[in-house]
């Protein structure tokens, strides 16, 4: 009867442990996809203002090469 009861016991433990470390890896690859996509957002943002700079300095240089011409 006790012998029983300690299986139990240590079955259950076993299951429970199998159970963490998966709900470990779940939140593990779930973290590491949060992370990708945080990744490709903050580089979108900061490729789309070096854009707009280039595009600025552009038009800049451009409106400064034509007014050097007309003097």
């Amino acid at each position: 009867m006790f012998r029983d009861k300690l299986k139990k016991i240590i079955k259950t433990n076993k299951e429970n442990k199998e159970g963490n470390d998966k709900k470990k890896i779940e939140n593990l690859i779930f973290f590491i996809i949060v992370l990708i996509v945080t990744l490709i957002i903050i580089n979108t943002i900061l490729n789309g203002n070096k854009q707009t700079t280039k595009q600025e300095n552009t038009t800049n240089t451009k409106q400064l090469a034509s007014r050097t011409r007309n003097r």
